[in-house]
């Protein structure tokens, strides 16, 4: 696996414990090692312990998820007055 400073990746490596995942920027690249700064903080993840990684596009901007639909007259819940019971017409 070769990763450059700067570059997105996701890699999971063992540990006594099991798998673990580190999803985030490479801040150094060794052959001993790889440094990964994720949401958590800086990750180090020793060669020997690598199961596997590969590197992944850059986080989407934050707005609408996909398939998500703009609501519009007619598709949500009816607006009612103040006067109307709940169950009835408006």
């Amino acid at each position: 696996m070769r990763w450059r400073p700067g570059e997105r990746v996701v890699l999971r490596y063992r540990l006594d414990d099991g798998l673990h995942d580190a999803l985030g920027t490479v801040v150094e690249a060794a052959i001993d090692h790889v440094s990964i700064e994720t949401r958590r903080g800086l990750v180090r993840v020793e060669a020997t312990t690598m199961v596997t990684g590969k590197s992944v596009p850059s986080p989407r901007a934050p707005g609408p998820r996909a398939g998500a639909r703009e609501r519009g007259p007619g598709t949500g819940a009816q607006q009612r007055g103040p006067d109307t019971a709940p169950g009835t017409p408006p």
